[in-house]
């Protein structure tokens, strides 16, 4: 079977007319006052220093400095695919 452009089209405004039902059932049903609200949770990295400054040294001197994140949310903060720049 082709797709045309219609069908596309048709089907595209089916599935939009859909999320837009499904959607405005789940806010309804979110923001009816008789549910108690329920706090998500997230983690919040936050980054005291952001920048460092080496000293001058000799080339080929080995040098490193540790960066500390901390973590303000009220979820675990997961840290992964570090690349230096």
């Amino acid at each position: 079977m082709m797709i045309t452009p219609k069908r596309f089209y048709c089907f595209f405004l089916g599935a939009l007319s859909l999320v837009a039902v499904l959607g405005g059932n789940l806010w309804a049903a979110q923001s009816a006052p008789s549910q108690p609200a329920v706090a998500q949770e997230f983690p919040k990295a936050v980054f005291p220093e952001t920048r460092y400054e080496f000293d001058a040294v000799m080339e080929g001197t080995k040098i490193e400095h540790d960066f500390v994140i901390e973590n303000h949310g009220s979820a675990p903060l997961e840290i992964k695919n570090v690349r230096p720049d």
